[in-house]
């Protein structure tokens, strides 16, 4: 994760969050706005109230029981790669590079916190897509 104070987008001048979720070598940075007001379902275990309610409560991983949660699919996606790195790494890097471009082609067109709503959605439905073709 990288923090920024500015946006390099003109009227962006917010502070941006550069998230790679699992690993920045198949997975590209995904700026999120500061301002973002609102967590696409796939990205929460809960909502709100009740994830600020359970934060300090230990218990198992809650993603690895929810087959729609952005973590279950974008690790299912990093295991596909890392069962044969070397083959299938340049496939994935062709991914995120693919995805990338149409992250930051969102990011200029909208508002901070609109646009990284908007961002995560495509994120998650990007890599939905690529895994539902993966072999189980």
């Amino acid at each position: 994760m990288i923090a920024t104070p500015v946006s390099k987008y003109p009227g962006h001048e917010d502070n941006i969050v550069w998230w790679a979720p699992v690993n920045p070598c198949m997975h590209p940075y995904v700026p999120v706005s500061f301002a973002i007001r609102k967590i696409p379902k796939h990205f929460q275990s809960y909502p709100l109230k009740e994830a600020l309610e359970r934060q300090r409560q230990t218990e198992p991983n809650l993603f690895e029981n929810n087959p729609k949660h952005f973590f279950t699919l974008i690790e299912r996606h990093r295991d596909h790669v890392d069962e044969s790195y070397g083959e299938r790494i340049g496939e994935a890097k062709r991914q995120a590079a693919k995805l990338e471009k149409k992250l930051h082609c969102i990011r200029k067109r909208k508002k901070p916190a609109k646009g990284s709503y908007k961002l995560l959605k495509k994120y998650y439905k990007f890599y939905r897509k690529i895994v539902r073709k993966l072999p189980r």
